[in-house]
């Protein structure tokens, strides 16, 4: 299969036959390949028209029973865009939702889901250090329930910092929560 030109995947997830791909390429990109088909072809799958910029991307995917979400990242605002995907092949833009600007050069690392929330990683960067940050909200009107930081200061080693926070590296639901 042939991406566009440039394309740049970022995240990919199964839902049946098809593929889910989101990226960037110079501005974000959504798009499916039906794994069914042959010849295998990446189809577009339009953005709400105020969201491609420059240095966009959707950098996770995440299925929730017909719905898709795509986590919109890198330039703020940030948003999970969601899309009915009861006909996968046919996404059909439902609605965007606002996330939380959590810090400078916030980057969305990572989106888990369990039965109940949803859990976004991300991380910052400025001046005086880094941060790593984790959102939950609720599932299904992504509600902001809590919110966790980690930072840590510009200019020492991190075994050098009395001051440090644990930073996270990873994030999973257990169970149901």
């Amino acid at each position: 299969v042939l991406l566009p030109p440039k394309c740049y995947a970022q995240a990919i997830i199964f839902h049946g036959n098809i593929l889910y791909v989101g990226g960037n390429r110079g501005i974000e990109i959504l798009g499916c390949i039906n794994c069914a088909d042959k010849p295998l072809s990446f189809q577009h799958i339009p953005l709400p028209g105020d969201i491609p910029l420059a240095g966009k991307a959707i950098d996770d995917l995440l299925v929730d029973g017909d719905r898709l979400i795509a986590v919109d990242n890198m330039v703020w605002p940030k948003y999970l865009l969601a899309y009915d995907i009861s006909n996968p092949v046919v996404p059909v833009f439902q609605h965007k939702f606002p996330l939380t600007n959590n810090g400078t050069c916030e980057k969305i690392i990572k989106a888990v889901m369990s039965d109940h929330h949803i859990a976004i990683l991300s991380e910052s960067i400025g001046q005086c250090g880094s941060g790593k940050h984790i959102v939950i909200l609720d599932r299904r009107g992504y509600a902001e329930v809590n919110v966790m930081r980690s930072f840590a200061r510009a200019g020492l080693p991190a075994n050098q910092r009395q001051d440090a926070d644990p930073m996270f590296l990873d994030i999973a639901f257990r169970g149901n929560e």
